[in-house]
């Protein structure tokens, strides 16, 4: 389905000359193209998380509250979710949104508070293919190397920030 390709005196494509698939691809750096890749490959598996506490009312007597809010990534086709613990600190009730709206209660498979690092689980319905995020590898990263993040913060629609690494630490002792 290609266009006729008009190139202007620099050799430039004129994007107007260009398939609507390729001038909606001209419109982006590769850069961009690399990021919204990762984004449409990735953003399934980040879920929401809510917590509940309990809290005393004035009769002293233990009521739900609602708590923090935070985001996660599914490990595990089984329903694991690696977050951070101080996102289900004191939680009572723990609550996981799916990138469909579904929402499953989550219990605490472990936690790291030295790492911030916490392991949930939920209990996903039978025949229910869940979207995981690989794991990289730490040991080649490099000072400088662009990274992503895609979260959920508040609840709002999933998100991609970038950055880089800025640099490497071992043995982190807090």
């Amino acid at each position: 389905m290609g266009g006729t390709h008009t190139a202007s005196p620099a050799g430039a494509v004129s994007a107007a000359a260009l398939p609507v698939a390729e001038q909606f691809t001209a419109a982006y750096t590769q850069d961009e193209l690399q990021n919204i890749n990762v984004y449409d490959l990735c953003n399934e598996g980040v879920v929401n998380i809510n917590t509940q506490v309990m809290a005393v009312n004035w009769f002293l007597e233990p009521v739900p509250q609602d708590s923090t809010s935070g985001s996660g990534s599914i490990i595990d086709k089984r329903g694991y979710v690696v977050t951070n613990t101080h996102v289900i600190a004191n939680a009572y009730k723990i609550y996981i949104s799916l990138s469909d709206g579904t929402q499953y209660e989550g219990t605490v498979v472990g936690t790291d508070a030295a790492s911030d690092i916490a392991v949930l689980q939920f209990t996903p319905p039978e025949g229910m293919e869940l979207k995981t995020i690989p794991f990289g590898d730490s040991s080649r990263l490099k000072v400088e190397q662009k990274v992503l993040a895609i979260g959920n913060p508040f609840g709002f629609e999933r998100t991609l920030t970038s950055g880089i690494v800025s640099g490497l630490v071992i043995g982190v002792v807090w």
